[in-house]
């Protein structure tokens, strides 16, 4: 029996039945019977439940007898759920055996993760934003939904506690059109229409005329170094870095504006794009000089010596309500000491050009589907509270408008429960994960030791040596698997980096954004040198098409081979420390879990 994991969440089995030994050379008499399952997580007849994908097979019989072998194993234990449901075959009353492979109670979470569950979700992303105006970005009705369907996923099919936390976020709104003219040949000014450009998130307001002067990808101020961009309008090429980045080094430069123009490496690429240059954390400030991006080609025309006039205005502040969403494992329920708390968080948000599927579709929809597969082992596994950590699953809001979810969420806890706070012994964070021209990457956790504002302190070696252990962790997985991968910058960046801030070891998963692909990472996994790991990164095109299968196939196992061995691990802050010396435990079915602390059950 093949249940495959469908478009809903009532997939249909579809069941090959062999008749063979009575027309062993007439294919025609093989019989094709497609069934709805009863439920997507019961069990069916002690195998895995049909919503993980697994693959069983039933043995060669005839006629009649084939009909009862199927209801045997369809009806034994399926519609109560009851039973021993670690046996690893059925034997039929009419002589069929249903085989099973390993016990669901006894594999590890990494081989119930599959790159088809997680589609199915990405696909109701997806869905999600078509339905929205084409994105799921923050304080909109495409995030609210996005929400409202992990929500309702985690309610129905989990026993953990879900939690929902509302924050303001303040974005603006425009007062009047900016505008962008160019003087050609004739020293006629020629204004742009609208859709020619396009003014960036966190420009500075201002009208200014001047000549411009090519700055490459203006990423720091080396790009600015050879020229005198006093008084000048910079022209900067997309990629590599953060557009905070090249307009900040603009603006240090003495340039009086900033035009950023579009990469040109395929069609999706030509064109005018919505940027976010606001300052990615609170220790920097938003530039001050106004910032649009434009066309490849009109970059081009642009590069040097091109008088043009660039006048962005004042924006009305604007306050958008938003939230993150939270569900954690229970004391009571599955054990798990709370003092030593292993956050798993993804952001859910998109930008407002395109539904972001790939950003952050895929890393959200991975944990989702982890968190359901934990659940599923948490209710069916003989041993009694296997956690020996507490495990929470997060999906931050507002990532792609400077971290404000996650930096809320730890802000927050820092002024109302910081007991809570340093029961956080780690965050796991998996942001794009499903990049089609991909590499395999692991945050760089050594990186931690000169992190921010903690370099030089005991807190950043405790953070760097943790961090570097998670990073090794991630890597034993990837050389047991025989996969290539490479250590990526660990700046804090993404949602782990209010953790760092904290004195909170971090690690994670990603596989490029807006990067190109070197000749050397084609030679270890493939794909077309030059051009983005992520073609449609923050564009229209991030759809499920957007998305390896391949790469979902192998990062969705490696998040959960991380997570669980370190929700199972005994000691797990002596681990990060180093003060103890032990491996983790293969998975939670090997686990010695401690017992929870007297009274600590409830909170």
């Amino acid at each position: 029996i093949n249940a495959e994991y469908g478009k809903s969440l009532r997939p249909t089995m579809s069941v090959k039945l062999e008749t063979d030994a009575q027309y062993p050379d007439d294919d025609e008499n093989d019989l094709m019977v497609s069934m709805p399952t009863r439920s997507s997580f019961q069990p069916l007849g002690g195998c895995t439940p049909a919503a993980f994908g697994m693959t069983r097979t039933i043995a060669v019989c005839s006629g009649i007898t084939l009909m009862l072998c199927l209801q045997v194993a369809i009806l034994s234990k399926g519609d109560s759920g009851q039973g021993d449901s670690n046996n690893s075959c059925l034997t039929s009353m009419a002589g069929c055996t249903l085989s099973c492979s390993a016990p669901l109670a006894t594999q590890l979470l990494q081989d119930r993760v599959n790159a088809a569950n997680i589609t199915t979700h990405l696909n109701q992303l997806l869905a999600i934003a078509r339905e929205s105006d084409g994105h799921r970005s923050v304080g909109t009705i495409g995030y609210n939904r996005s929400i409202a369907y992990v929500k309702s996923q985690l309610e129905a099919y989990t026993s953990f506690r879900v939690s929902e936390e509302t924050f303001t976020h303040s974005a603006k709104k425009e007062l009047q059109p900016p505008k962008l003219g160019i003087t050609l040949a004739s020293n006629k000014m020629t204004w742009l229409d609208g859709g020619q450009f396009s003014k960036m998130t966190g420009s500075g307001s201002g009208e200014v005329t001047a000549q411009t002067l090519h700055a490459g990808l203006g990423c720091n101020s080396s790009c600015f170094s050879g020229s005198n961009f006093s008084g000048k309008i910079a022209i900067i090429q997309r990629g590599e870095c953060l557009f905070w980045d090249k307009a900040s080094s603009a603006e240090a430069a003495g340039a009086v504006a900033a035009i950023v123009y579009n990469t040109g490496e395929d069609g999706a690429h030509m064109k005018a794009f919505n940027g976010y240059a606001s300052a990615p954390n609170s220790s920097v400030s938003d530039v001050k000089i106004p910032l649009v991006s434009v066309p490849y080609l009109t970059g081009e025309l642009l590069a040097d010596n091109v008088t043009v006039s660039v006048f962005t205005y004042e924006s009305e502040p604007h306050v958008l309500y938003t939230s993150n969403l939270c569900a954690e494992t229970a004391q009571h329920l599955h054990g798990g000491q709370e003092d030593s708390t292993v956050v798993v968080g993804a952001h859910l948000d998109s930008v407002p050009a395109g539904p972001g599927i790939n950003d952050n579709g895929s890393g959200s929809m991975m944990i989702l589907e982890i968190a359901l597969q934990l659940a599923q082992y948490l209710r069916i596994s003989p041993k009694p509270k296997p956690l020996a950590n507490r495990v929470r699953f997060c999906w931050w809001g507002a990532e792609e408008v400077g971290l404000k979810g996650s930096a809320h969420y730890v802000n927050h806890l820092n002024r109302t429960n910081p007991q809570e706070l340093e029961r956080i012994a780690l965050a796991l964070n998996f942001d794009m994960v499903g990049s089609p021209n991909f590499i395999r990457g692991v945050y760089n956790g050594t990186q931690g030791y000169k992190y921010g504002e903690l370099e030089g302190t005991p807190a950043a070696d405790y953070v760097g040596h943790a961090s570097e252990k998670i990073t090794e962790l991630f890597i034993s997985y990837f050389n047991g698997q025989g996969l290539p991968y490479e250590l990526t910058d660990f700046n804090g960046r993404s949602d782990y980096g209010p953790f760092l801030d904290y004195g909170i070891p971090a690690g994670g998963l990603d596989s490029g954004a807006d990067g190109k692909k070197t000749e050397e990472e084609r030679r270890l996994y493939g794909g077309m040198v030059g051009v983005q790991h992520d073609p449609c990164y923050h564009l229209a095109c991030d759809t499920v098409d957007n998305v390896s299968p391949l790469l979902l196939g192998q990062m969705g196992p490696a998040a959960a081979h991380a997570i669980e061995r370190m929700s199972a691990a005994p000691q797990l802050r002596g681990w990060l420390s180093g003060a103890v010396q032990f491996p983790l435990p293969e998975g939670l079915h090997n686990s010695d879990a401690p017992a929870p602390a007297s009274g600590d059950d409830e909170r």
